[in-house]
């Protein structure tokens, strides 16, 4: 278990720069804000609101950075305290965890959001004093300044979409009959909604292990989330009321023995975290609460493999989950005794219509760049990195496939458009039928299917499966069809 007995000693150092990295610009704020009742009172009141908007940013940014840096140094010493009382368990150093519960992240992430929308659109807004003059001048490549109050405009929907949810919703806990989790154990309890939840389509229940890790510094530090291990459940619309107009998820997940526990060990470079999430379609705001939930090896025995599921009879039946889910891929019996298995072209709209429209603006980018005469290391770049997104979309929208699978061979044939690519194996050659996590929209993961031969050369059959219990029921189904019979796995999970 990863643990420390004090608190990361740069934490401290790191609050007061950051501190004292917010006086520049609470100063700049306040001069300009001087500066605009100068204006004003001399009549300019062009100027006079530009620097309004200017010193209300950077006041706003400097003031902003050093309340945050107080509240985070009274946060690191509560941490410190908690840590020097229970040095080897983790799990007692937030409050929620110790009390048995863990609360949604949700409010900590709107108010993060409003802030960055906020700036956003208060730095955009100078676009609506600067452009008119340069269109007025005849320089129409101006216009694509405008992008930024859009995309203004976009994260502003966002923002208040969020916020209704949080109003909907509230603060969802999640109440643990156990914390933390051990691996190879069970993640068992119940979150509680304090509203009626009316999911027609039901209920997605989701616990993924994810690694976040950090490379590079200052404006080349990239974050990127890997999802090390996934579960789901879809439960059905019928779910109980712990009390009137409240609902209570149940949760019951199987956590694996050969899974990372939570970490905790201050490295900036590297976090291991357990995220729980809940999620549904309904009328207005649809549901999304997220849970970071405690993971740690501490020597409690494993739960028996044949330990019943008592949320199994909220848990929808296959068809029902494929139709809820809105699934297109198509499993049907040949005339000829064989299974197929159709993946068509965009199938999964929601994540071809997000990348098409990446692409289109990073399309943009490079025609502006081309069109003021940048250095032409940018537009190559930025064409290279272009030509990926527009392959990625190319194979969202154009890219379908088609498997037949008999007792004697399996023919595998992707389309893209009028080029055709097929394959044929001897069912003796096939080793096995896996899933692996492929492409990741958001929080959601997308599935592909991957065929090992004998050889051990893996050969793709299906790609962007949308969920795990879908992918895993593919694999059972392709496995029937090969006469093979070694998805138990896939099979006991399936409802």
């Amino acid at each position: 278990m990863k643990s420390s007995s004090s608190p990361n000693t740069r934490n401290p150092l790191s609050t007061g720069c950051l501190a004292l990295f917010g006086l520049p610009f609470a100063g700049f704020g306040l001069f300009a804000l001087g500066m605009c009742v100068r204006e004003a009172q001399a009549g300019k009141l062009n100027q006079a609101a530009m620097l309004a908007i200017f010193g209300l940013v950077f006041s706003s940014v400097g003031f902003g950075l050093g309340a945050g840096a107080f509240y985070a140094q009274r946060k690191l010493k509560a941490i410190a305290d908690k840590r020097a009382q229970h040095p080897t368990q983790p799990w007692l150093w937030r409050d929620d965890w110790a009390a048995g519960e863990v609360r949604s992240t949700g409010r900590g992430k709107i108010f993060a959001l409003w802030l960055i929308t906020l700036f956003w659109n208060a730095v955009s807004s100078f676009v609506w004093f600067i452009v008119p003059a340069e269109l007025a001048k005849g320089r129409r490549a101006a216009w694509v300044a405008f992008l930024f109050p859009a995309v203004g405009l976009l994260m502003l929907f966002g923002a208040i979409r969020a916020t209704l949810t949080w109003r909907k919703f509230g603060q969802a806990r999640f109440r643990s009959k156990s914390l933390p989790g051990t691996p190879g154990g069970v993640l068992e309890g119940h979150i509680e909604l304090n509203s009626r939840l009316a999911a027609a389509d039901g209920l997605r229940l989701q616990l993924r292990c994810v690694c976040r890790e950090s490379s590079g510094s200052g404006k080349n530090r990239r974050t990127t989330d890997h999802t090390l291990w996934e579960d789901e459940k879809l439960l059905g619309p019928n779910l109980p009321e712990h009390r009137p107009y409240c609902t209570t998820i149940p949760v019951f997940i199987r956590l694996p023995p050969d899974q990372p526990e939570s970490d905790h060990d201050d490295d900036p470079q590297r976090n291991l975290a357990w995220r729980l999430r809940a999620s549904a379609k309904v009328a207005g705001p649809d549901l999304d609460v997220e849970f970071e939930v405690p993971v740690f090896k501490t020597g409690v025995p494993a739960l028996p493999a044949n330990a019943p599921d008592p949320t199994a009879k909220y848990q929808l039946p296959l068809d029902q989950m494929r139709l809820a889910g809105h699934s297109r891929i198509q499993v049907a019996d040949t005339y000829t005794g064989a299974r197929e298995f159709i993946f068509p072209a965009a199938r999964n709209l929601s994540a071809a219509v997000g990348g098409a429209g990446f692409a289109l603006v990073w399309t943009g980018v490079i025609w502006f760049l081309l069109h003021v005469r940048a250095p032409l290391i940018f537009p190559i770049v930025f064409g290279l990195f272009d030509l990926l997104l527009l392959w990625f979309c190319a194979e969202l929208w154009l890219r379908s496939s088609r498997i037949v699978i008999s007792r004697q061979e399996v023919t595998v044939t992707h389309r893209w458009v009028l080029f055709r690519r097929a394959t044929t194996i001897p069912t003796a050659d096939v080793a096995g039928i896996t899933t692996k996590i492929g492409m990741t929209s958001g929080q959601f993961s997308y599935y592909d299917i991957k065929l090992t031969r004998r050889n051990g050369r893996p050969v793709t059959v299906g790609t962007a499966v949308p969920g795990k219990v879908e992918a895993e029921w593919l694999v059972h189904e392709m496995e029937m069809a090969l006469g093979k019979n070694n998805s138990a796995a896939a099979r006991e999970r399936l409802p």
